[in-house]
């Protein structure tokens, strides 16, 4: 067994088993999970004519090529849409004979190096703008999403610091928790007629683990159960981090004697008009943070929109878990039609779709409730939450049989 230290692949590798290690460590940091990598990663090998067989996990990716196993240790990735879909076509160059595997490697590397496609202000904006329109999703009043707003661009700036600073990206949670939680105190404190939890969910959209939860899921369903383990494992630290820094807040809250308001029913802005007249900045934003291309906005915003309006109008006929279940399963059958139409992704164009969708929000509120001592409560929506979490796989799993995107990414 070879170990490659800091989790980069040696020069001296025969140049098929280089690119095709360069191309799995590079697809790991673009956030894509176990069963799509090592199905990727088969198909690279089964056209450069190598026998391989791969073990991926969120923190390493094991390779067994030609009877020699190779360990690559490297930190779990953040969803890279940009670099995944640069990663599919180098891959698929190489498949076609249009680039050498000496080629491909170099052209990874320069996708690795290659500056993210949104500059640090358009992705302060897009965290401003998720926060906002989260908040509306959630059925709050506009003062809620005024205040969500401003929690979502502080914490976009905590963000900001994190991606430089390996020890504070290892407290980033509770801090970003305690800001939003305190930024929503803060308003009640100053008189604002806020609903506290909904201000915090907002506020902290993009970090709330609910895509991480379905992936998990996903994972755990179609029989990897390392990876979909450890990563469950994870989500349940983050949402405990998350938990922790809302208490905080909370009992910060209340030294000083600051009450939740009690805010008046005629205030808040539960219409679907106002949910949907949001959706095509919740896509954009959610597009930006995912570093998704702008080409595909329109795409995105069809995806999204028959996704929400499928969940939505079954959710309030049946129940929600059939509402995700029938909302992922048209995500999925649309996202497969655009992958094989366009030759890019399909994740490309399911991924953003599934933010409007993942139960990480109820994850926070039944951590909440277990920490606030209401365990009944917890326990419950905790169990809600991994119905929907269930019901999007599922959804998912019977989109691929309904209309294969005849892609492993």
């Amino acid at each position: 067994m070879t170990g490659h230290p800091d989790s980069e692949v040696s020069a001296e590798l025969e140049p098929r088993t280089r690119f095709l290690l360069d191309l799995g460590l590079a697809l790991h940091r673009a956030g894509v999970s176990a069963f799509r990598l090592e199905g990727a990663l088969t198909k690279v090998a089964d056209t450069l004519g190598l026998r391989a067989t791969f073990f991926s996990t969120p923190t390493a990716l094991m390779a067994s090529v030609e009877g020699r196993t190779h360990l690559l240790r490297t930190e779990p990735g953040d969803v890279d849409l940009d670099r995944m879909c640069a990663l599919d076509e180098i891959s698929n160059a190489v498949i076609a004979g249009e680039m050498t595997p000496e080629a491909g490697s170099a052209a990874i590397v320069e996708a690795l190096d290659a500056p993210r496609r949104y500059s640090a202000l358009v992705t302060a904006a897009a965290y401003t703008a998720a926060s906002l329109v989260a908040a509306l999703f959630l059925a709050g009043s506009l003062v809620d999403s005024a205040v969500s707003a401003v929690a979502g661009l502080l914490i976009g700036a905590l963000a900001w610091l994190a991606e430089r600073s390996r020890e504070f990206a290892r407290v980033f949670l509770i801090i970003a928790s305690l800001l939003a939680a305190g930024v929503a105190w803060l308003a009640a404190a100053a008189g604002l007629p806020v609903d506290l939890q909904v201000v915090t969910i907002a506020g902290l959209i993009a970090f709330v683990p609910g895509l991480s939860l379905t992936v998990a899921m996903n994972e755990l369903t179609t029989g990897h159960l390392a990876s979909g383990t450890a990563r469950l494992a994870y989500v349940a630290i983050v949402l405990v981090q998350m938990g922790l820094g809302v208490a905080l807040a909370e009992r910060l809250g209340a030294a000083f004697h600051v009450a939740p308001p009690e805010v008046a029913p005629s205030l808040l802005l539960a219409t679907r008009w106002l949910m949907f007249a949001a959706l095509p900045a919740a896509v954009l934003a959610f597009s930006v943070l995912l570093r998704a291309r702008l080409r595909d906005y329109g795409w995105l915003l069809l995806t999204g929109a028959l996704t929400l309006g499928v969940t939505v109008a079954v959710s309030e006929a049946v129940d929600p878990v059939s509402g995700s279940f029938l909302g992922a399963l048209v995500a999925g059958v649309v996202s497969n039609g655009l992958a094989r139409w366009s030759n890019r992704p399909a994740a490309n164009f399911l991924v953003p779709s599934l933010f409007l969708l993942v139960p990480g929000s109820v994850g926070l509120r039944s951590v909440s409730s277990l920490v606030d001592a209401d365990v009944l409560s917890g326990v419950q929506t905790a169990f809600s939450m991994s119905l929907i979490a269930i019901a999007l796989v599922g959804g998912m799993l019977v989109a691929n049989v309904v209309l294969n995107a005849r892609r492993h990414l």
